[in-house]
């Protein structure tokens, strides 16, 4: 087996793992599949998948530090322009929308505490796609 096929299909059983966490884009029995709106083929693409430790919203990059259900920790970085990167960004596997910085952060630049992402890499150069997941709210007080 050639190394690329090697890497495909050790990227195929991590992918099929069910992380007992989020899953992005929908399941199919417990499988983790990348949104659909994603243009990469498998064996070039890496997904980092847990809580959002550190996030940093500059003019023309973001940056997240993802503490991945793996137990590793990984840098995202997506280069934008002064528009932000929205564009970029996915809300429980659905558009970001103009309600997403309010979904995702408590005041402009504080991430909520302990949100999880997904962020898919897609090998050769191209941003990187992150769905966010955050918590659903609590119920009001007496429900």
């Amino acid at each position: 087996m050639t190394t690329a096929l090697a890497a495909g299909a050790l990227l195929a059983a991590a992918l099929a793992v069910d992380t007992g966490s989020q899953r992005t884009g929908g399941t199919a029995q417990g499988r983790v599949r990348p949104p659909a709106v994603l243009e990469c083929a498998p064996e070039r693409l890496t997904a980092y998948i847990g809580v959002v430790t550190r996030f940093s919203r500059e003019r023309d990059r973001t940056i997240l530090e993802i503490r991945t259900d793996w137990d590793t920790t990984e840098q995202v970085v997506i280069a934008h322009e002064a528009d932000g990167p929205e564009r970029w960004f996915l809300l429980r596997a659905k558009p970001f929308g103009p309600d997403g910085w309010k979904a995702i952060e408590s005041a402009p630049g504080q991430l909520r505490q302990g949100i999880r992402a997904s962020a898919w890499i897609c090998e050769g150069g191209k941003n990187p796609l992150v769905d966010w997941n955050p918590a659903a709210e609590p119920p009001p007080p007496g429900r």
